[in-house]
């Protein structure tokens, strides 16, 4: 039987949230159901469940490892979002986040998974001997889990079919490149070492290559796919029709928020807007759908009525609600670190052919396959005077010939990880 190695440090059921696992989970399974033997070897953590994909332990067989410092981590940030929503304790949220931050980006490199390399490494040993493994897929971030790649292909030499997949870049995006010089050196030289020693490089949006290569100067769109996320054939949705009698226009944003102002999900400058909207009787009818893990110090949502928090949802259930907005949310505040983002969220709204409502850098990937294609409607996330303007206009959107002449089958998952296939021996 042809078998493939994923390696990966989060899987379910050990992520708060499914975005960040999405990928590896629906590439898994994707692969078993064409008859591929998965094994997934990944780290333990605090059990956040499944998301709906319980079913995923039929398809692929799960190695678990052990590491205390990511429980740990997310017992702490749990146990201080439980404090921050109860008004208990001393230190924000915000700030317990900005100092994990600021050690990993000035002291660790690539980051804390290089603790567990030596464990991922002797486990992913086993099971390519004892399984005969051929293949292994290598997905980050974290970055670390690429240096086992690269000492198991170092090891393995050509019996070991090495693709390095990059879900965001390495040390081309300010989220993850390393705050002090030397640091900053050393992680260069890793990354330049795993690429060069992979058979294929898989990555989900253009400028992460293209930086790549400009940066290292090196060969690298030879052996080069790009595979982007994609949305699954079944969750293609009929759209429903809101009632607009009510003069509501409903907008659902589907993952992680926060009004953390260092956040790159910071939802802070839509706030103060729909406040000042809202003194001066501006504002239309909207409502705001948060659903997923939500983070508010700053704001008292009770104030804001216009917002609605809505919880964690199994995926199944996100896009039931989806089909049934007017907009649908891309959020990202960080311009640094916008121009490769393709949230995953993008492919299912897509999916669902609603207008998205992208708040955004204008440098930011998404955003400008919107513009091209006419997919919704761009906010600049960095004026305050292009938010107002947008969203008291937003009514008039509705009747927009969105997604006219596109053809959304080019971004079905099938047709993504076909690609991948292609890759493997």
């Amino acid at each position: 039987m042809k078998t493939v190695l994923i390696i990966c440090y989060d899987y379910v059921p050990y992520f708060p949230s499914l975005g960040g696992v999405l990928r590896v989970l629906t590439l898994s399974r994707y692969l078993s159901k064409n008859g591929w033997k998965v094994f997934v070897l990944t780290s333990r953590g605090q059990d956040f469940g499944f998301h709906g994909y319980e079913d995923i332990l039929k398809d692929v067989e799960i190695v678990y490892i052990d590491d205390p410092i990511k429980v740990n981590i997310q017992k702490v940030l749990n146990k201080q979002l439980e404090n921050t929503a109860n008004k208990k304790g001393n230190l924000p949220l915000s700030s317990l986040k900005g100092f994990i931050k600021s050690f990993v980006s000035y002291v660790v490199v690539p980051d804390l998974g290089v603790f567990m390399v030596r464990k991922y490494l002797k486990s992913a040993e086993r099971i390519i001997i004892k399984n005969s493994v051929k293949n292994v897929i290598v997905s980050s971030p974290p970055h670390s889990m690429q240096i086992v790649g690269a000492l198991l292909k170092n090891k393995f030499k050509s019996n070991v079919n090495l693709i390095v997949d990059y879900r965001d870049s390495w040390n081309m995006t300010a989220i993850f490149r390393k705050k002090n010089v030397i640091a900053n050196y050393f992680s260069c030289l890793l990354e330049k070492y795993t690429l060069n020693k992979c058979d294929h490089f898989s990555y989900v949006s253009k400028p992460i290559l293209d930086k790549l290569i400009n940066f290292y100067g090196i060969d690298l769109e030879c052996k080069s796919t790009i595979v982007m996320n994609g949305f699954d054939e079944k969750t293609i949705f009929p759209s429903v029709d809101s009632n607009h009698d009510s003069g509501v226009v409903k907008i659902g944003y589907f993952g992680a928020i926060s009004d953390d102002k260092t956040s790159f999900r910071s939802i802070s400058n839509v706030l103060d807007v729909l406040i000042d909207l809202a003194s001066k009787n501006s504002l239309p009818r909207l409502e705001f759908n948060f659903y997923g893990a939500t983070n508010f110090e700053r704001y008292d949502l009770q104030k804001l009525p216009m917002v609605k928090v809505r919880g964690n949802v199994p995926h199944d259930e996100a896009l039931r609600c989806m089909a049934d907005m007017d907009f649908l949310m891309l959020l990202h505040s960080d311009p640094l670190s916008a121009d490769e983002v393709i949230t995953g969220k993008f492919f299912d709204y897509i999916s669902m052919k609603k207008p998205i409502l992208c708040f955004a850098p204008q440098n930011m990937e998404a955003r400008r396959l919107i513009e091209k294609n006419r997919l919704g409607v761009n906010v600049d996330i960095e004026s305050t005077i292009d938010i107002a303007e947008k969203l008291i206009a937003l009514p008039l959107f509705l009747n927009s010939p969105f997604y006219e002449g596109f053809n959304i089958d080019q971004y079905q998952r099938v047709n993504q990880y076909n690609k991948m296939i292609e890759l493997l021996r």
